[in-house]
């Protein structure tokens, strides 16, 4: 094998290792983390849309906007709200 090749190969499997060694997690820090997690209700809703002609004798709903609210399930802490806007093609979801 040429020593590009060996060079190449070791260099990979460096990366491989550094890349995945930061995602191994002790079980027992993944289950107290678990716990950790705040609880929250969830709503959710739809904005705006309309239903369009598909092109083959139906119709589609589209222009729509998903609307989704976390609330502490303890109360809410902060007067500000924070407030995330995906992208197109519902890439948040």
């Amino acid at each position: 094998m040429p020593m590009a090749a060996k060079r190449f190969i070791a260099a990979a499997a460096v990366l491989t290792i550094s890349v995945t060694a930061p995602h191994v997690t002790d079980p027992i820090e993944a289950e107290a983390g678990a716990e950790a997690e705040t609880p929250a209700v969830r709503t959710f809703f739809y904005v705006g849309g309309g239903y369009a002609d598909d092109g083959s004798g139906g119709h589609i709903f589209r222009e729509q906007m998903y609307v989704e609210r976390l609330r502490p399930a303890d109360g809410v802490k902060h007067e500000t709200p924070l407030v995330m806007i995906h992208g197109q093609g519902q890439t948040g979801t």
